[in-house]
């Protein structure tokens, strides 16, 4: 009985939400009508005016659910989700539509929700809905122009469990714009915030951006800019707050370009659980590029960098990392007619850290050539240089990025060689609040192989609200081992390819080859040295794509021969009927395995992938259709294996449309004798009726 007592109440407090926030903007506009009024005598020219009005009744359902296996422990959610609501809409103006412009958008309905699992569980229950979308525009043609705005929405999320029924997404503000050549200025403020049982987050953040741009006569322009930005924000168990700003400018003359900016980035983020984040960057660059006669040209650039993060938790050792990078390029280039560019360059990277330093200079002379020939065109490019290192103690670096890397079967290797492994922070870059870093855990999600003295960390897993397969990015902080080392490496690299039958057929070959000598550092490690050759054939005719290639490294550290290829289909079998296919295939041999902190003997490693995809339109039923599935395997020091199936369907017919899905995928991993699984589904529905 108490159930049934409680839609009405529910509907009644919801439809009190509704009143309230129409009163609001009702109060808003009367406001300004008034002050309009104090200088024109008409105050009826001053009452808001409606342009357009619409009205839509539209119901949503979805079910998700989420299997995570680990270690003998079990994680399960599911979600049942429907909500009906119905949706009034008006576009209008006060006194002109280039005076004030301004939409509303107002819904309102019911929703019902059951959340079960081994972790929590709700009971089947009906809620009130309401969402809301006001903007309003002040002088919307002018040069200088004010946007406010402030919405709210109860989207259905994939991936985001929900039993707490207020979930929904907001976001305010208010942004000034000002464009009258050659001035331009931004000015704004926004607050957003989402709520849901497992990403709670607010941000709000304020800042502006300023831009002076001159043109002046023959194609010549200088400019200046300036920004600001300041951002908090807070989260389930998670507050932080950052500062951005920059300042540049850019000079072009004639036959010159200059450009100089400096910025500066702080964050500081702390969690309940007592880890605390902190750091802080500076950035000063200045580049330019000079066309020079005689078919010469010139580029110039210097950056500074420092950079300084510390980490601290009940659990985790203090650490405090900071480095200071110098880099300086120069390089000048020719070309003759139009088949042949050579380029010399110079470069000086200088890294210092509170325990060390390192320096590097190169320099390398390289060509390239592409010549017509009967049937086609050939390509040839050759390059050599060499490049001095000397360093002593330790270096750090911080924050450095690994972006677009799919989890599992994400690999990438650190830019700097002799790692301590044990200082190697990873951190998820969240993509539910920004700026927001999650710490992952070694050997749960991630794992950390050695090469001799260079480090490779693989992707296995993320916490549970993120969802898996998926692509993310990625930050890592860590220090090199303690040591003196001094090194000159000598680099040759070439490749020829011809391209025949209008780029139909393309061979190709690319020869690299990289030595080391007089190498002295505290562990007594060899000079590293290595040849790759690489054998390809690439092949293009519609409806296929297919590339084939073989390589070879010769090395004394780790040595790999193996082979890929690469199959893609994509073609309209029917008028409306496409079909998008792609087949991969990967085998590498190491002979002599891997050493460092784990020791493994001479493995193999296979890489496996199949996707598929048709799309099907019916334009005489405005009816669009998409099935399709991945398949993907890894097998070498781990296995990783996905599978996933989705589908998709979009019908108008009238003023009904039909949006739905199905989506279902399944992940499994295995590493050092620990298994993983992980499984998740989710379908929706939606489907609208436009009233008027």
């Amino acid at each position: 009985m108490q159930r049934g007592l409680e839609c009405p109440n529910l509907l009644v407090k919801n439809v009190k939400g509704l009143r309230n926030t129409l009163k609001t903007v009702a109060i808003v506009l009367i406001i300004l009508g008034g002050w309009v009024s104090i200088v024109s005598a008409d105050v009826r020219q001053f009452i808001p005016k409606i342009l357009d009005y619409s009205g839509f009744l539209s119901l949503e359902s979805a079910y998700e659910s989420h299997d995570d296996e680990s270690e003998g422990r079990s994680i399960k959610n599911k979600d049942l989700f429907m909500k009906e609501k119905l949706t009034l809409g008006v576009l209008g103006y006060v006194y002109h539509p280039r005076f004030i412009l301004f939409s509303l958008e107002v819904s309102g309905g019911l929703k019902q929700e059951k959340v079960s699992g081994n972790i929590q569980n709700s009971p089947f229950r009906i809620l009130g809905s309401d969402e809301y979308d006001f903007r309003m525009y002040v002088l919307p043609k002018h040069s200088y122009n004010l946007e406010l705005f402030t919405s709210r929405v109860e989207p259905l999320v994939k991936g985001v469990l929900s039993p707490q029924f207020q979930s929904a997404a907001y976001s305010s503000g208010a942004i000034f714009r000002y464009k009258q050549k050659p001035y331009f200025l931004d000015i704004h403020y926004v607050r957003n915030s989402s709520q849901s049982a497992t990403v709670n987050y607010t941000t709000q953040k304020y800042g502006l951006l300023g831009t002076f741009y001159k043109e002046l006569l023959g194609g010549n322009n200088y400019s200046f800019n300036v920004s600001y930005d300041h951002q908090t924000s807070s989260s389930l168990d998670t507050s932080g707050s950052e500062d951005d700003a920059a300042l540049g400018n850019s000079v072009s003359y004639k036959m010159i370009h200059l450009s100089s900016e400096v910025s500066v980035h702080r964050f500081d983020q702390a969690s309940l659980r007592g880890v605390s984040t902190s750091g802080k960057n500076f950035s000063w660059t200045e580049r330019s590029n000079l066309s020079l006669p005689w078919n010469f040209s010139g580029d110039m650039s210097y950056i500074l960098t420092k950079s300084w993060l510390t980490l601290t938790g009940p659990s985790i050792v203090e650490t405090k990392l900071s480095d200071t990078v110098k880099n300086a390029s120069f390089s000048i280039s020719h070309r003759l007619y139009q088949s042949l560019i050579s380029t010399y360059r110079y470069g000086y990277v200088s890294s210092t850290a509170d325990t060390g330093q390192s320096t590097t200079v190169s320099n390398s002379l390289g060509f390239a050539y592409s010549k017509n020939i009967p049937g086609g065109r050939l390509r040839a490019q050759f390059s050599f240089g060499n490049a001095n290192t000397d360093g002593i103690g330790s270096l750090s670096v911080v924050n450095e990025p690994h972006n677009g890397l799919q989890v599992p079967l994400g690999r990438f290797t650190l830019g700097v060689r002799n790692v301590e492994v044990e200082t190697i922070i990873v951190f998820l870059k969240s993509p539910f609040a920004a700026g927001e870093l999650v710490l992952l855990t070694k050997d749960v999600h991630y794992i950390v192989t050695t090469l001799e003295n260079i480090t490779q960390i693989d992707l296995l897993n993320l916490p549970p609200e993120f969802p898996v397969p998926g692509t993310y990015d990625f930050v890592v902080s860590y220090s090199s081992k303690n040591q003196k080392t001094g090194s000159r490496t000598t680099n040759f690299n070439s490749s020829i390819s011809l391209e025949l039958f209008e780029q139909m057929l393309v061979p190709y070959w690319n020869h690299d080859v990289s030595k080391e000598t007089a190498v002295t550092n505290a562990a007594g490690e060899a000079p590293i040295s290595f040849t790759v050759d690489t054998y390809g054939l690439m092949f293009r005719k519609r409806p296929f794509a297919v590339t084939a290639e073989y390589h070879v490294v010769s090395s004394n550290f780790n040595p790999s021969r193996g082979w890929k290829a690469q199959v893609n289909y994509l073609d309209s079998i029917f008028v409306n009927t496409e079909i998008d296919a792609t087949v991969a295939y990967s085998s590498t041999t190491y002979p002599q395995g891997t050493s460092g902190v784990e020791v493994v003997a001479g493995y193999s490693e296979t890489i496996f992938a199949a996707t598929a995809g048709v799309r099907q339109k019916i334009p005489k039923r405005n009816l669009y259709l998409y099935l399709g599935g991945t398949y993907s395997t890894q097998k070498g020091l781990g296995q990783a294996t996905t599978y996933s199936l989705n589908s998709t369907l979009s019908w108008n017919v009238g003023k009904i449309s039909v949006d739905a899905g199905a989506s279902a995928s399944l992940a499994q991993t295995v590493t050092g004798g620990a298994a993983s699984r992980r499984t998740d589904q989710y379908y929706y529905l939606s489907v609208k009726r436009k009233l008027f």
